[in-house]
This record gives structure tokens, C-alpha cells and sequence, in this order.
């Protein structure tokens, strides 16, 4: 893969989407990995994990169909189904705009808001599950890697209090 963000790699160094992209799977594919099962449990579409997380996130904010589309990247006739399929399945409910009766718009449930939080709170067990295995000097310069990006607005770090370990 060649370097196309940030400084180009030396011949020793990997680039930067190499070295993230690196990162990314020694997070994401660990043998104990629960995050696809609940996916399976649940029987559900890409499409239909993307939206939830982003009702999740958007939550108590109701969104319309067409805006999660747009945001999620996907074409509003598969957001539509997807969306129809959550709301079936009790995780999402649907009414119309008061403004503009064409317009649905979509609030996530209760039990959407406990499978998105499952769904985060896999993943943050993988990144936990990655970071011991890590020493402190490691976690150090993650870390400081990782902190101008935060400051620069670029991350969203979770609260210390939604940490199980602030200073993991």
C-alpha cells in the first residue's frame, strides 16, 4: 500500500495508513471477538448497524430517513429497508414530521439503546483486551500519538467516568 496520507514512509518506517491500518486489525480481529456474534444474534445488515449507531449517537434527537442515508453513506432505498427491519424488530420506532408528512422520521428504543450499547461495549473490550497487551511505556506513546488529535477535535475521546480505566 502506498503512502497516500500524511509524510511518505521512510524505506524503514511504514506509512501512517499502514501503521493505523495495522492497529485497526490487532484491535478488531481478536479470536475473542463477541461483536459479530450479537451482530448474528440479532440478525442484522450492515445497513442496519451503521443506522442504529447512528440513532444511538444522535439519540433523543429523532432523524429522517433521508439524513441517515446521507450521513451513513448509504442509498436511501437501503436505509429505508434497513430502518423498516429495526423497527420490526422493536429498536427503532418511526412517525411523521409534523412539518412535512413525506418526511419519516426515526427515534431509537429502548432496546436499540442496549444493543448499541453492547455493540460499544464490545468493542471497547477489544480495545481494552489490545491495550494490556501493551506495556506502560506503549500505552505512553499511544497515547501521546493520540492526544494532539484529541485536542485538535479530530477524536472524541469517551469520558474518564465511561472508562473503566482512565488512564489505561
Amino acid at each position: 500500500m502506498q503512502a497516500i496520507h500524511g509524510s511518505a514512509a521512510s524505506a524503514d518506517a511504514p506509512a501512517a495508513d499502514d501503521l493505523v491500518y495495522g492497529l485497526m486489525r490487532a484491535i478488531m480481529l481478536t479470536p475473542e471477538d463477541d461483536h459479530f456474534k450479537v451482530i448474528e444474534e440479532n440478525d442484522l445488515t450492515v445497513s442496519q448497524v451503521r443506522a442504529i449507531m447512528m440513532l444511538a449517537c444522535a439519540d433523543p434527537e429523532a432523524l429522517a430517513g433521508g439524513r441517515i442515508a446521507e450521513r451513513i453513506g448509504a442509498s436511501p432505498p437501503a436505509v429505508s429497508r434497513a430502518l423498516d427491519g429495526l423497527v420490526q424488530k422493536g429498536f427503532v420506532t418511526r412517525r411523521e414530521s409534523v412539518e412535512d408528512r413525506r418526511v419519516r422520521l426515526f427515534s431509537i428504543t429502548d432496546p436499540g439503546r442496549e444493543l448499541a450499547g453492547d455493540l460499544v461495549a464490545l468493542r471497547r473490550a477489544q480495545i481494552d483486551r489490545f491495550l494490556d497487551t501493551l506495556d506502560p511505556t506503549q500505552r505512553d506513546a499511544i497515547r501521546a500519538a493520540l492526544a494532539p488529535l484529541a485536542a485538535a477535535g479530530l477524536l472524541n475521546p469517551a469520558p474518564a467516568a465511561d472508562s473503566e480505566e482512565a488512564t489505561r
